[in-house]
């Protein structure tokens, strides 16, 4: 019961015994059938009381949310590529033509001194 709660976003606050007195107008009764307003034997119940929760709500969509993403991954598991080479080689090509050398700088007194080909700054003193 409590897992069935807990998929729309309910935490079990309290397990109490049933008690019929607490609830006027209850009636016991079938409902279906030749005997439908005959009532039953209730025996020992319980009245769970639940209350609606935020994180529980949060935790319960990550949860379907990790299961359907491990789901796609049984189904496909050659669609997870490995693609940090191409990557690392595109990123490396857009900058290898604007950097025709090696850039370095220094921290003297709160200012960067960089040096380069076509790079140059003047100390401030």
């Amino acid at each position: 019961l409590e897992e069935l709660a807990s998929k729309c976003s309910l935490v079990l606050k309290q397990c109490v015994a049933f008690e019929k007195s607490e609830y006027p107008g209850y009636e016991n009764k079938r409902g279906d059938g030749s005997k439908c307003d005959q009532p039953f034997y209730l025996g020992d119940c319980s009245t769970f009381k639940f209350r609606f929760s935020r994180v529980a709500k949060e935790f319960y969509a990550e949860k379907v949310k990790w299961r359907e993403t491990k789901k796609q991954e049984s189904k496909c598991p050659q669609a997870r590529l490995d693609l940090s080479y191409y990557h690392e080689e595109h990123r490396r090509s857009q900058f290898q033509d604007a950097l025709q050398g090696p850039v370095s700088f220094t921290h003297q007194r709160d200012h960067f001194w960089f040096q380069d080909y076509s790079i140059q700054r003047d100390k401030l003193v």
